[in-house]
């Protein structure tokens, strides 16, 4: 059954200490600031693309409506959630079309969010909300589950969103709804608890994922709550995020990939063993090694092999390999001779906690 979602505005609240090194490999945070004042809504929103350099594009927006607001150095994305609640409707995410100018989109036709926070260049919003009720020869099982959705202010790109640490959910009959699993949570993919920090040492080839605006679902498992339960009290929790410290490049000729020849990127090495070209096809095997702590995450399939205009030549590849060493077979575009081999990675990763503190999140309604 999906929530009967009616609005109620809120805030994420810091957890965690305000300002520190963190906030460095977070890009600026776009502020605005209007003195107290009724004013048009196209008034306000010329104001908010002046003040911050964004575009921000409305749909269903009355821009002839009146609206007072007073801002003081007001995160964008929540100044305009402010500007959609003075006017009674609409909502607020970042443009996903990676072949677009970044955007902010209001959709001024959508009802306002059950739920939302903000904190500097995040916002988090209910999504949904729903109760599972089974039966079944053995009984009745009741589940819960909610849905929020991490949005961005455009230009704030994550290598991943880790996962929702919840540490707080009740209901308004004042139960708990945390569940063992929830108190336990993991990164995505591995068994390495959600946590906050600098990995210096990380070393993390670059992916298309890297290459949009952050807006990610995510869904968080709960109890069900008591039989007359209305409403969440809070939510509270924090979203994990990951940034990259350093973007690392690098262009080899091919005639120096021969066996001896190290490639270092951060604490990783790789190791040539050999290149070779036979018309449009080419090989490279290569060993890796790493030293000091740290965890990474790398495969090293997108390198590129490229032409004498630098043009890319790789077209597809397969690979096997074992301890010992790992062979890339790459299918070229054209059999011309491969003058580079180019890979970019990152060095670094800063994972972020984002802190959420939601309250008075209304829960399904029974059916009759």
């Amino acid at each position: 059954m999906k929530a009967a979602l009616a609005w109620v505005v809120l805030f994420a609240q810091a957890s965690s200490p305000p300002p520190d090194d963190r906030e460095k490999w977070l890009p600026p945070v776009k502020v605005v600031t209007l003195p107290r004042a009724e004013r048009t809504a196209g008034e306000i929103l010329k104001a908010v693309r002046e003040q911050t350099g964004e575009e921000v594009e409305a749909s269903g927006v009355d821009e002839a409506a009146k609206a007072t607001v007073e801002w003081k150095e007001r995160p964008v994305m929540e100044a305009l959630h402010d500007l959609c609640r003075a006017l009674g409707a609409g909502t607020v995410t970042v443009r996903q079309d990676p072949k677009k100018k970044p955007a902010i989109e209001i959709d001024g036709r959508a009802a306002l969010p059950a739920a939302v926070g903000h904190w500097k260049q995040f916002r988090i919003e209910l999504a949904d909300a729903s109760v599972t009720i089974t039966r079944s020869l053995e009984g009745t099982k009741r589940e819960a589950k909610l849905d929020l959705r991490l949005v961005a202010q455009p230009g704030t790109m994550p290598l991943s969103v880790e996962g929702f640490q919840p540490e707080e959910i009740v209901d308004d009959a004042g139960w708990s709804l945390l569940t063992a699993e929830s108190a336990g949570a993991r990164r995505r993919h591995s068994d390495e608890p959600l946590k906050e920090g600098e990995e210096p040492n990380a070393v993390i080839v670059e992916g298309r994922s890297h290459e949009r605006d952050l807006t990610e679902d995510l869904s968080v498992s709960m109890r069900a709550p008591a039989e007359g339960a209305k409403t969440l009290e809070r939510l509270r929790g924090r979203i994990f995020a990951t940034f990259p410290m350093r973007l690392v490049e690098q262009s080899i000729p091919a005639g120096e990939l021969v066996a001896g020849k190290e490639i270092r990127i951060g604490s990783l090495t790789i190791h040539v063993v050999k290149f070779t070209q036979e018309g449009g096809k080419a090989t490279f095997t290569y060993k890796s090694t790493r030293k000091g702590p740290g965890r990474d995450s790398f495969t090293f399939t997108d390198f590129e092999l490229r032409d004498e205009k630098g043009e890319t030549l790789n077209r597809g590849y397969s690979g096997s390999g074992s301890d010992e060493a790992y062979t890339l077979t790459y299918s070229l575009a054209r059999p011309v001779p491969v003058v580079s081999l180019y890979h970019k990675a990152y060095v670094g990763r800063i994972t972020v906690a984002i802190p959420v503190d939601l309250r008075g999140i209304p829960l399904p309604k029974k059916s009759p």
